[in-house]
């Protein structure tokens, strides 16, 4: 079909075996499609763990600070997210967690920049909100992840964006020692990410109640973003 690379010619009789390069290098649609994606798992864990280690900066004690922001915020978010997933839609519901992570780091900035955080009070229900939100994000990730790509690459799209989930999961408690140079750098770096992030996933497609694909052609014939209503277009503008 056209938009594939002519390197891989299918051959009537031939098993298809598609792998890693594949998601790079056949199309563009389809390595943008999984940049996005390796993105979003990335801003997902990297804001996640960060918190979850910032914990310990928080004034009281800081094993009761770290188990709760470490077991509380998910028992909320699986009830949230149940709730409102299926309703507002994965990229919707996506945008607005993201916008909710980016109030609470900004107003967390703005607080450890004058105020130090100094109340228990006022910054552990900030944490607890942004932990929150992004293990919202973090489930829509994988599940947008599940649901956009094809069954011949679905195994090896959930690979790469868990090794940047990982690289997330590395790099966010290291970024607590950047606070010695100057307070607050490291929610400066994630909220830059997160606003990034943002920017990405407006031309994340909408999965909601769209079948699954199963082969490379249905993936980079399923455009972007915005669902149409004419018949024959996949449901989705191209990209």
């Amino acid at each position: 079909s056209s938009g594939i690379n002519a390197e891989w010619p299918l051959r009537p009789g031939t098993e298809i075996r598609l792998g890693y390069r594949d998601l790079f290098l056949r199309d563009g649609r389809a390595r943008i499609l999984t940049l996005r994606m390796m993105f979003v798992w990335f801003t997902a864990s990297i804001t996640s763990y960060s918190l979850t280690y910032m914990a310990l900066n928080l004034p009281g004690s800081q094993i009761t600070n770290f188990l709760i922001l470490s077991t509380l915020p998910y028992l909320v978010e699986i009830a949230i997210r149940f709730l409102i997933i299926d309703v507002v839609g994965r990229r919707t519901c996506l945008l607005i967690c993201l916008v909710i992570t980016g109030l609470g780091l900004t107003t967390m900035l703005i607080l450890t920049s004058f105020f130090s955080l100094s109340s228990l009070s006022v910054s552990m229900p900030l944490y607890f909100l942004v932990k929150i939100s992004s293990g919202i994000v973090f489930t829509l990730a994988y599940l947008i992840t599940l649901e956009l790509f094809p069954t011949v690459l679905r195994q090896q799209a959930l690979h790469v964006c868990s090794m940047m989930a990982r690289v997330g999961s590395v790099s966010g408690p290291m970024l607590g020692l950047l606070d010695g140079l100057y307070p607050g750098t490291s929610i400066w770096i994630i909220l830059g990410v997160v606003v990034v992030c943002f920017v990405m996933c407006f031309r994340v497609p909408e999965t909601r109640g769209q079948p699954l694909k199963d082969s490379f052609e249905q993936l980079i014939g399923y455009g972007c973003a915005t669902p149409t209503t004419a018949k024959g277009k996949g449901g989705y503008d191209r990209f």
